[in-house]
């Protein structure tokens, strides 16, 4: 139990040096760019909420839009 403790204890730290100054500073966020695929074909990538580019031709867009309304709410 005593090592658990002491091992949140330093992983806290670690994480408190490692952000240092990256809390309500100048610094861009970058939004993550996710992949989907059905099998091995790309059919949908995202970056974050804001951009969504069908890559397969048969796949429903309104599909994509519909889940695009439900990740920003």
């Amino acid at each position: 139990m005593v090592q658990r403790g002491a091992g949140k204890l330093l992983l806290g730290v670690v994480q408190a040096v490692a952000d240092m100054g990256a809390e309500g500073g100048d610094q861009t966020s970058r939004s993550r760019v996710l992949e989907w695929k059905a099998g091995d074909e790309l059919v949908l990538t995202s970056e974050g909420d804001l951009r969504f580019l069908v890559r397969a031709a048969w796949l429903d867009r309104r599909l994509v839009f519909a889940y695009a309304l439900l990740r920003t709410n």
